[in-house]
């Protein structure tokens, strides 16, 4: 039996780590500190390189229509909840990061940096294109670095490393270049919103772009996107019985010394994840604590994300179980709805129409949280999924659901093999029984949440009224009181 397999080639851009980790390793206290509250440790990532072998062989499994990776049946998918544990910044958010088309890119890169306009030609060799020289950046912050005098925070230095780690490590674009609308995206960074939205649709939109089109660039963060994919498979290297509970190192501490380029194959990759079992995977990754998630908007089964450089949509629903919820056989939705790029010859109202359309859906996004069975089947322990899922997924192969048409296409010169379902009929009917089944467990479930409600609000409710009554039993002995003195006062008899 012979097999071929098609897969992507990447642009492999290797940023220059060397100096980035150099620059980290020379600032103060102060502005490390400073940067760290908004990344985290991801500077510390400039200490590795990407595995480009194992992602271009990842990649050959992910699904574009569906916005997943999908092996042997097995879906995946990065999620904006995982990423922002993964960072693990301590900031306080308020919101996501939006497009900013309102103020041109030099206003921009000028605030961020604290030079005038009128200088940024001469300190950067920047006079408003899309792209900043990542050689001139890192002239401008060891020129900052070393005219700083006291121990009292610079944040021009901070903020251009910020940006050089947005536009390298987190966005990078080339090997000698950054998106210069980065800008806006660290600006409103350090004002308080969060950017974990704009790495999902980013890494997303490169995900889909290197399979729909000849670009080869993967914008959202490589290293990251490896990081979160070995945490998921037990072969690949991340998995380990720790991460999240145990001790206060973050996250990517604890994984770095973990992450390394293996030597092998793309192919072998490849032959790796096709002999993976569905139970090799862990659904929820360790370092992953279970609680709320985004999963769908009101009225369209999936979630809308927005970029500095366009939007796309993502299905959570899809891969609920690694939120620690148990998964259900999704709705099939299409992803149309809102994808768009930023484009250059748009015009101004018709792009701010397209932002503001997905930016009205975001702010309607059903926050759900984990939900899983108490008394759950063998099955649907091992594959923290109902019997449906496993049914349609798994239990037949991958050949009779059309949502597992998306793993990479091998051409098979063998003799065919006999049917897997003898009777369809029959296993519908059965499919239909667990959905109304695992329907009414969901109802018990929400109706024993309501009934705890209800009763700690009766219980609230007793505790109201004796304290209502406490004050009226006070009131009556005080009138008592008044009207003793009062008949001793005219000289009538005492009341006993």
């Amino acid at each position: 039996m012979a097999h071929s397999f098609s897969y992507p080639r990447l642009d492999r851009l290797t940023p220059p780590l060397e100096e980035i980790a150099r620059i980290w390793t020379a600032l103060r206290p102060i502005d490390c500190h400073y940067i760290a509250v908004f990344v985290g440790d991801v500077p510390f990532l400039a200490t590795r390189r990407v595995d480009w072998n194992f992602l271009e062989a990842a990649i050959a499994f992910w699904n574009p229509s569906r916005a997943v990776f999908n092996i042997q049946g097995t879906k995946l998918a990065p999620t904006i909840e995982e990423y922002r544990t993964l960072i693990g910044r301590t900031a306080v958010v308020h919101g996501i990061v939006e497009p900013n088309f309102d103020t041109t890119r030099p206003t921009l890169v000028s605030r961020l940096l604290g030079v005038p306009t009128t200088r940024l030609n001469a300190e950067l060799a920047y006079s408003g294109s899309t792209e900043i020289a990542i050689e001139k950046l890192l002239l401008f912050i060891e020129s900052r670095a070393h005219r700083v005098q006291g121990d009292f925070l610079r944040k021009d230095l901070c903020h251009a490393v910020l940006l050089l780690i947005f536009g390298t490590l987190l966005f990078p674009r080339s090997h000698s270049l950054i998106d210069a609308p980065l800008a806006s995206v660290v600006l409103q960074v350090v004002g308080g919103r969060g950017y974990e939205v704009v790495l999902v649709a980013e890494t997303v939109r490169s995900l889909d772009r290197v399979l729909r089109t000849r670009d080869r660039r993967m914008r959202g963060s490589p290293i990251l996107l490896q990081i979160w994919f070995q945490s998921h498979a037990n072969p690949l290297g991340l998995v380990r019985p720790v991460m999240y509970f145990n001790g206060p190192e973050s996250i990517i501490s604890r994984l770095l010394s973990l992450v390394r380029v293996e030597e092998r194959k793309i192919s072998e990759w490849i032959k790796i994840f096709r002999e993976i079992p569905p139970r090799g995977f862990k659904w929820r990754a360790a370092w992953m604590p279970p609680g709320p998630a985004a999963i769908r908007c009101p009225d369209f089964n999936g979630v809308p994300l927005v970029s500095h450089a366009g939007s796309t949509t993502y299905f959570p629903a899809r891969v609920m179980r690694q939120f620690g919820i148990l998964q259900t056989v999704p709705e099939d939705t299409t992803r149309a709805k809102f994808e768009h790029t930023w484009r250059e010859d748009q015009t101004f109202g018709e792009r701010q129409r397209d932002i503001e359309r997905v930016l009205d859906a975001w702010r309607t996004v059903v926050i759900e949280r984990s939900y899983f069975l108490e008394h759950p089947t063998l099955e649907e322990q091992d594959f923290q999924a109902t019997e449906e899922y496993v049914l349609c997924f798994y239990r037949w192969g991958p050949t009779t659901h059309e949502d597992s048409t998306d793993s990479p296409q091998a051409e098979d010169n063998g003799p065919t093999g006999a049917s897997l379902t003898p009777n369809v009929a029959i296993q519908a009917e059965l499919a239909n029984i667990r959905v109304e089944r695992d329907h009414l467990r969901r109802e018990v479930a929400e109706k024993d949440e309501q009934l705890v409600d209800q009763r700690q609000l009766q219980r609230e409710l007793a505790q109201a009224r004796a304290e209502l009554q406490r004050p009226e039993q006070e009131l009556a002995r005080a009138n008592v009181a008044l009207e003793r003195f009062r008949k001793r006062a005219r000289g009538g008899p005492r009341t006993p």
